[in-house]
């Protein structure tokens, strides 16, 4: 607020925050460059279970609510040290565990001293802080869509997102592009037209895999425009790092060059031991591009409003609007759980868009324009410049306790208290029932 007006949409973070690079989604997203303001990070946390032959979908609540919790402290302490003061949340466990469980890094191996002191609120405690928000509120989803079928069917709150969503998710192919397979590490080349496909040996992505219960609810039900930033176009060249160390010599924050340096650490330890397979060794900020987005899409629609008509581009990417078919969530589709059906030319404005790599664009090449905001965004220098002159107090609201009243497995089999409000977007058929 500024002269009691507001200037900017407030936005709300969603990621798992296991993976490093929502660290540095959440510090392009408390740019106060953005055309939004981050207002709040929800950490999506894991099911974990001490028995690591478990199945996937199984879990023990007590220490899942912990790693969740030590997570979401993770982040607001990094935040914290940087000069961002935004509150943080425990939205939820994922109901299903994609990574094996023998693989996983042990959260408090990443912890930095301080962490565990860091406020951290639970589920009603989220849906207080919305309520004092102004609409639109915009949504970044960076992980899982666990918790947020709650929040959009919610009888007091729900109607304030109706702002934009980004979200990175989906494996998805476009015309004329090339991305290295991250096992083989050859160039895959595109086949000229968009659905999924095999992507080192998938056609699913992690974040919907997790609750494809969430993700259908979410995605079929969610009102504002929805743009959808592929996974496959998150590994786009030049978008990789060779390591810590180049990342250092780029002047890049420092903590979050240790950040990743201890994180990739952790996942050696844990191949060798495990003798899994090579995990590369490159560093890649997937969540970290999707700040830019929204700021693209806010720009659109700002527009749109002022001059009644805006071009739908994002940079060299052509964002194109697309149809979601179908998002396969029940039993019966378990092996098609994480993917998306897309219908690429649906004949009329879904309020869905996708990114696509437009090669034979005249601008600027993408990883040039991605990889700019990346090392201004998370420069050492960017983040110093913008600390404010005398800290401020830890955010309130939370308590470093145990979070409470944290919904486990919230993307499914939820009935909203009230009467459902007819969603804009495409329904998939109505005997689909929800994964339990």
């Amino acid at each position: 607020m500024a002269d009691g007006k507001r200037s900017k949409d407030p936005a709300i973070l969603f990621g798992d925050n296991v993976a490093v690079d929502t660290h540095a989604a959440a510090l392009v997203a408390s740019d106060p460059a953005r055309r939004f303001d981050l207002r709040a990070v929800v950490n999506i946390g894991r099911p974990i279970t001490r028995d690591l032959s478990a199945p996937r979908d199984v879990c023990d609540d007590d220490i899942s609510a912990e790693y969740a919790r030590l997570d979401a402290q993770r982040l607001v302490g990094f935040l914290h040290r940087a000069g961002r003061e935004i509150p943080g949340f425990v939205g939820g466990i994922a109901p299903i565990h994609v990574v094996p469980r023998a693989r996983h890094i042990d959260t408090r191996n990443l912890m930095m001293p301080g962490d565990e002191k860091m406020p951290v609120g639970g589920f009603d405690d989220l849906v207080r802080l919305i309520e004092g928000l102004e609409s639109p509120v915009h949504i970044i989803s960076a992980g899982p869509f666990t918790g947020l079928p709650q929040l959009l069917n919610h009888p007091t709150i729900g109607h304030k997102f109706s702002g934009i969503m980004v979200g990175q998710h989906g494996l998805f192919d476009w015309q004329d592009s090339k991305v290295k397979d991250p096992v083989t590490g050859q160039m895959q080349p595109g086949t000229g037209k968009i659905g999924a496909r095999p992507f080192a040996g998938k056609t699913n992505s992690f974040n919907l895999a997790c609750d494809p219960g969430a993700a259908n609810q979410t995605l079929t039900t969610f009102r504002g425009p929805t743009y959808l930033l592929p996974t496959d176009i998150t590994r786009l060249p030049d978008l990789e790092f060779t390591g810590a160390d180049e990342l250092a010599q780029l002047g890049f924050y420092g903590e979050l060059v240790e950040t990743y340096r201890k994180a990739y650490a952790e996942y050696r330890r844990k191949q060798e031991e495990t003798a899994g397979p090579p995990r590369p060794g490159e560093i890649l900020m997937h969540d970290a591009q999707l700040p830019g987005l929204l700021d693209h899409a806010i720009q659109q629609r700002d527009a749109q409003r002022a001059h009644g008509t805006a071009e739908v581009w994002y940079g060299p990417h052509g964002v194109i609007p697309v149809s979601l078919a179908h998002i396969p969530h029940t039993p019966e589709e378990r092996d098609r759980w994480g993917s998306v059906d897309i219908d690429e030319n649906p004949g009329r404005d879904t309020g869905f868009y996708m990114v696509r790599y437009h090669a034979g664009s005249p601008r600027k090449p993408a990883r040039k324009i991605h990889r700019s905001l990346l090392l201004k965004s998370l420069s050492q220098k960017r983040v110093e410049g913008t600390r404010p002159p005398t800290k401020s107090n830890s955010p309130s609201g939370g308590t470093s306790g145990p979070s409470r009243n944290i919904p486990t497995n919230q993307g499914t089999g939820y009935t909203p208290s009230g009467p459902p409000t007819p969603p804009k977007k495409h329904q998939p058929p109505s005997s689909a029932t929800p994964n339990s």
